[in-house]
């Protein structure tokens, strides 16, 4: 396979925007009837009431739900834990959530699992925290607090990405290189574009060629064949990764470097529990590891990945439906 020419990699991570769930997989899922939301299991079993104007995935044991204006936490068992007092308020990470009262004037706090806020509502901008430390942002650099609120390492970056594998992908003018929890380079600013690492190796772009490093900086992954029209999409998931060939198909490579499942596909996404989504035309499938369609294709104008068991898509009518790995419909909303 001859190749000429590479296309390089823009990983942005959308760290300030909306709503955003841990990686905890559920037994229960969000589901709207009549205007209102409750829970089912993996089977469609109603488990907790339709009661809620809106609700969000469990992550850590307790979701986000919301009854009239205020937003507040359930667990698992559909009680009330944290009564619905915020204008806005994120899943649980690592054992904090980020919130806003309504005298908070659109800053960003932190509360605990038992409602207490930890750290008062006075960013404008944060992340959620991730090994131990958040991404903020403080006039237009990136820095980051810990678990008291703390600055531990002040706003210095031009951009930056949250700690994953205990090291950040952060950039000064236009390089980029990986710190640690101490704000210490441990891969110097040399990189074009970088992104965060996942499953212990990041990816990279130096004058148009790109490819995967591991934590001391040495290539990792490198695909096996010359570069041209070729673009890599997201992270190591499962360890597999997307990639584009001649800016039209999109297939699989293996930590190795090797294609494991061809560029068959229009758009594909990362595997999640053994199965990847991936787009025929208008049609929408799962595939497995051998690269079988094994759900579908159908066509959707939104699907999600699986996770608990369970994935979920909106019909072209604008019904969400919930189907299991086998494609079996165990929720139908209408």
């Amino acid at each position: 396979m001859k190749l000429k020419k590479f296309i390089p990699i823009f990983i942005c991570l959308l760290i300030f925007a909306g709503i955003t769930y841990g990686k905890e997989t559920s037994n229960l899922f969000p589901v709207k009837k009549d205007g209102k939301f409750g829970y089912i299991d993996r089977t469609g079993k109603v488990i907790i009431p339709f009661k809620f104007d809106d609700a969000w995935q469990f992550s850590e044991g307790l979701a986000s739900i919301k009854i009239g204006e205020k937003r507040g936490y359930i667990n698992k068992n559909g009680k009330i834990v944290i009564e619905p007092q915020f204008v806005w308020a994120n899943s649980f990470f690592e054992g904090l959530a980020k919130v806003q009262t309504s005298d908070s004037f659109g800053l960003t706090g932190f509360i605990d699992k038992s409602g207490k806020i930890v750290i008062k509502p006075e960013f404008r901008e944060v992340d959620h925290f991730s090994d131990g430390l958040a991404l903020t942002q403080i006039d237009s650099k990136y820095g980051y607090i810990d678990k008291s609120g703390k600055t531990v390492i002040s706003p210095q970056f031009s951009y930056a990405h949250p700690f994953s594998d205990g090291l950040a992908c952060v950039r000064v003018e236009e390089k980029w290189g990986y710190i640690d929890k101490s704000g210490n380079f441990v891969i110097a600013l040399q990189f074009d574009d970088a992104s965060s690492f996942s499953e212990s190796v990041a990816s990279v772009e130096v004058k148009g060629k790109h490819f995967f490093i591991d934590k001391k900086g040495k290539i990792a992954v490198q695909p096996q064949f010359d570069y041209s029209d070729i673009f890599f999409g997201g992270l190591f998931s499962e360890g597999w990764v997307r990639w584009r060939f001649d800016g039209d198909k999109w297939g699989y490579l293996d930590r190795t470097g090797k294609v494991v499942i061809p560029p068959l596909y229009d758009s594909t996404w990362d595997f999640s529990e053994g199965l990847a989504r991936v787009r025929i035309g208008e049609t929408w499938g799962f595939i497995d590891k051998t690269g079988n369609m094994v759900i579908g294709p159908k066509t959707y104008s939104v699907i999600t990945d699986f996770s608990g068991g369970l994935a979920s898509a909106i019909t072209e009518s604008g019904e969400e439906v919930f189907f299991d790995r086998a494609g079996k419909i165990v929720w139908l909303s209408k």
